[in-house]
C-alpha cells in the first residue's frame, strides 16, 4: 500500500489512516456556515479550501489542490454548476434527491488525491446550514469512505416536527 507523503513522518499505512480518520473526523464534526474559508460563494475555491481545512494538518498544501488533470473549461464548467445549484437554493425548491445527485455528481470528479467524499460531506453540511436545508446528514464513520453515503440513508430529511422545532 502507498502512503502518501504526510508531514507527520508517518510510514505505517494503518496508523496513518487512523489517525487522518481521527482529525478529519473532528474537523467534520464542528464544520459550519461560519466556516467561510475567505470565500464569497460556494465553488471549487471553497471545496479546495475545505479540503485543505480538513487534510491540512496532516499532508502538505501541494498535495491538496485540485488535480492538474482538469482542463480550465472543465473547472469553469463546475463552478457554473455550483451557481446554477445555489441559485436553486435560494429560490427554495430543492428536494433531498436533487441535493444527493449534485453532491454525488460533484463527488464523481474526484477532484483530489484523496479525501473525496469526507470533502463532499463537508461541503454537504455546510450547504444545510447555510441554506437552512431540512435535511440531515448522519456522520457516522462507517460510511465517510468510497461514496457510500450518496447510496445510503445517512443523508435524509428531517421530519418536520424536528425541523420546525430547532428554527
Amino acid at each position: 500500500m502507498d502512503i502518501q507523503r504526510n508531514k507527520l513522518g508517518i510510514c505505517d499505512f494503518f496508523l496513518l489512516e487512523d489517525i487522518e480518520h481521527q482529525i478529519v473526523s473532528m474537523k467534520l464534526s464542528i464544520l459550519d456556515s461560519t466556516f467561510t474559508f475567505n470565500c464569497e460563494k460556494f465553488d471549487l475555491t471553497y471545496m479546495e479550501r475545505l479540503h485543505a481545512f480538513l487534510f491540512g494538518d496532516i499532508y502538505y498544501f501541494e498535495d491538496l489542490q485540485i488535480s492538474n488533470v482538469y482542463s480550465l473549461e472543465k473547472l469553469e464548467k463546475v463552478n457554473q454548476e455550483f451557481s446554477d445549484f445555489n441559485q436553486k437554493l435560494l429560490q427554495g425548491d430543492i428536494s433531498l434527491k436533487e441535493f444527493k445527485e449534485f453532491f454525488y455528481h460533484i463527488w464523481q470528479y474526484q477532484f483530489f488525491y484523496d479525501g473525496n467524499t469526507r470533502t463532499v460531506l463537508g461541503m454537504m453540511k455546510v450547504y444545510i446550514d447555510s441554506y437552512q436545508l431540512p435535511f440531515f446528514i448522519d456522520t457516522n464513520d462507517d460510511l465517510l469512505y468510497g461514496g457510500e453515503i450518496f447510496k445510503s440513508r445517512k443523508l435524509f430529511e428531517k421530519p418536520l416536527e424536528k425541523f420546525f422545532k430547532e428554527k
